[in-house]
């Protein structure tokens, strides 16, 4: 596949804002930023040490939780969405 180019990224938000894609609708009607300190209350946890993966955003888990609801994917395609939302 190669390495993504600079322009990639903005390229593909252009593609997916014409075809008016499922997560840009989402996007443009929910305030996520509003539930960040619901969800980082909820999610609180001591780090015992800082080796080690950093915890993904609250907010990119909870957008996972609300398109896995309507859609019924199971875990593996799961985890091939939250890779391409985290590139």
């Amino acid at each position: 596949m190669g390495q993504k180019g600079f322009w990639d990224l903005e390229r593909r938000q252009q593609k997916l804002n014409q075809k008016k894609d499922v997560l840009v609708t989402l996007n443009a009607m929910i305030p996520w930023e509003s539930f960040r300190a619901l969800l980082e209350s909820i999610r609180q946890k001591p780090r015992r040490s800082n080796a080690g993966r950093k915890p993904f955003d609250v907010i990119l888990l909870f957008k996972l939780m609300i398109l896995q609801m309507p859609i019924a994917i199971c875990s593996i395609p799961l985890t091939i969405l939250l890779k391409l939302l985290k590139a």
